[in-house]
């Protein structure tokens, strides 16, 4: 049981995470509105609508900083590849930790409740209770059901690949290509069988190449998309990432987990992961 908070998680993208926070906080808002917890039924003033939605605009913002913006700022830190579900918890935690102190300087301005340490330690224990044990389940809930479907996902296209091996024997063709960097001043040339993934490097690409059942790896000058452009006569090299271009010729099998699918290679532990926005058009190029 205890070995599930170890799990991999997605941290989610922005996307994910502005929907998330905007749900969240409308949610907030209108719990009280509805339900008016905490004493909220008897607040007699005229403004209550409006003091109902600062508790919802509270949520907001703090979900807005620390839960969309600083994982922009603190990539490594938030690393999706080494986020877990206990890692998860703790952040959510802190949120609503953070959102209970928040509300205590909120009521103190308003007038509802005198500011004192008593009070903010009563507010922000309210809000941990309340939402903690939520927080945990569904992100336990969430974690099995992603999954269970990314599994389902990898068997499917490991169904195609085995398929397609059994029914690829032929040695392939070798073809040359010259790649160049973007200032035109370099270049890199080989075989287009032999290139089992390319990764980006900021403003340099890596190239993983396949010799003799070695992984030899070069370095070039350039981005991500202009390889992909030079690249694009060649169907077999497709973007799975914002960050990787993969030979899906090369590939052996594909595995699956909470954050999603990954790309694996028989020559190398290094596995590429499909960005989320790309599985089902790579679901849909392997299984054709």
């Amino acid at each position: 049981m205890l070995k599930i908070f170890n799990k991999e998680y997605p941290i989610g993208n922005i996307e994910f995470r502005l929907i998330a926070t905007v749900v969240t906080s409308l949610f907030v808002f209108l719990f009280l509105w509805i339900l008016e917890p905490f004493d909220l039924n008897r607040l007699t003033s005229p403004y209550k609508p409006l003091i109902m939605a600062g508790y919802g605009l509270i949520c907001l913002i703090v979900l807005l900083l620390f839960y969309v913006l600083l994982p922009l700022l603190l990539k490594k830190l938030f690393d999706d590849r080494n986020w877990r579900v206990y890692k998860e918890i703790l952040w959510q935690s802190f949120h609503l930790i953070l959102i209970g102190f928040v509300i205590t300087i909120y009521e103190a301005l308003i007038g509802t409740r005198p500011l004192h340490w008593m009070g903010i330690y009563e507010t922000i224990a309210k809000t941990f209770v309340v939402g903690f044990i939520p927080i945990t389940v569904l992100t336990y809930v969430n974690q099995i059901r992603l999954l269970k479907k990314h599994l389902n996902e990898a068997t499917v296209i490991n169904e195609s690949i085995d398929h397609k091996k059994g029914l690829e024997n032929e040695q392939r063709e070798a073809e040359l290509v010259n790649i160049e960097s973007d200032n035109k001043k370099e270049s890199f040339d080989c075989e287009i069988q032999n290139i089992l993934f390319i990764a980006s490097l900021g403003n340099y690409v890596q190239f993983f190449e396949e010799r003799e059942n070695k992984v030899n790896k070069a370095i070039l000058r350039a981005t991500i998309s202009s390889i992909e452009q030079q690249l694009s006569a060649y169907p077999d090299i497709v973007r799975c990432h914002r960050s990787y271009l993969v030979n899906v010729k090369c590939i052996s099998r594909i595995e699956g987990n909470a954050r999603g699918i990954e790309i694996c290679f028989e020559s190398t532990d290094q596995t590429i992961p499909v960005s989320r926005r790309k599985v089902a058009a790579f679901m849909a190029l392997m299984n054709g």
